[in-house]
């Protein structure tokens, strides 16, 4: 799982009056929703380097901690809309956060305009020594042994990575709704469960395609491995990976292999991956002819993969 870090202005940043000044007039204020010295700080102090190294004007990094990111966020939605106060933090704030909480003072659609998606940071599980398991399939085996032995403990439900507790959780503590669904959801209600209730045994609409990992940034030298989801009514004629140098020439066609059930796999070599960054996109031709492309921007925009840089 990742937490994804993303950037956005405040308001109508590109108005007229914001787009017809320069950009040293007035400094670029970059507000972090955390304390000085975390993830999302350390990449706001990165960009803001960059940016002021590019344009010779004023940067500067404010943190403004508190109320899980919501505080930093309702100040930059009241900043003045002159497209110079940007707001960087993690996107459970527009994706999370309106699923769990009743009310938010903030409309991610209305208030704020996306700028750019900037880095996913891995989350990663560590346990204690001594603990009796030494990987992840050894603990999933020991809480179906100790179902009562597991407890998690939780402050609030309103990120990435507590959502992901949630989820990766509930499967092993509960196996009855992932086993049985049907069963247990009628033995709540009391009643039976009606046929359209149920996950259907096949799939009969219309062609798409879903990507579960797409990867932003790759270390040196390390290969870019793709997986794809492909949902038909049928089995598809053609799925395809294209690929180029980031916005230089045309994209290049590596076929997808079947690995199962609809899912194609795909690899670029390291050699490729460290030249240059790189943009691509996946492309499936149904058999009666019709077509799906991820991203939904391709060809035009494909997703982008930037190297990083080792020290």
């Amino acid at each position: 799982m990742h937490a994804r870090l993303v950037a956005l202005l405040c308001g109508i940043a590109f108005t007229g009056a914001a787009s017809a000044q320069t950009f040293p007039v007035k400094p670029l204020r970059i507000v972090v929703p955390f304390a000085p010295g975390g993830a999302a700080d350390s990449v706001a102090r990165a960009y803001a380097e960059q940016v002021r190294l590019d344009t010779g004007g004023t940067v500067i990094v404010e943190n403004r901690p508190g109320a899980s990111a919501r505080l930093a966020l309702e100040y930059v939605k009241q900043s003045k809309p002159d497209g110079r106060t940007i707001f960087l933090g993690p996107s459970p704030l527009f994706t999370v956060f309106p699923l769990t909480y009743r009310h938010l003072s903030y409309d991610a659609d209305r208030d704020l305009a996306p700028v750019a998606v900037l880095t996913d940071i891995p989350t990663a599980v560590s346990a204690g020594k001594g603990q009796p398991y030494a990987n992840m399939a050894e603990y999933v085996e020991w809480i179906r042994k100790n179902p009562k032995a597991a407890t998690i403990g939780l402050a609030t439900v309103g990120n990435t990575g507590e959502v992901g507790n949630v989820a990766n959780w509930e499967p092993h503590n509960l196996p009855g709704p992932i086993d049985a669904p049907g069963r247990e959801l009628a033995e709540a209600l009391g009643e039976p469960l009606p046929a359209n209730a149920m996950p259907a045994a096949s799939y009969a609409g219309p062609l798409q395609i879903a990507v579960p990992a797409a990867r932003t940034s790759l270390l040196p030298g390390e290969p870019l491995r793709l997986r794809a989801l492909v949902l038909g009514a049928a089995s598809p004629k053609d799925v395809a990976l294209y690929w180029r140098p980031l916005g230089v020439g045309v994209y290049a066609r590596i076929p997808m292999d079947l690995v199962a059930r609809g899912v194609y796999k795909a690899e670029l070599a390291s050699s490729v991956t460290k030249a240059a960054d790189i943009e691509y996109y996946i492309k499936v031709t149904g058999s009666s002819g019709d077509g799906a492309v991820w991203p939904v921007t391709a060809p035009a925009v494909g997703h982008t993969v930037v190297r990083m840089t080792a020290k």
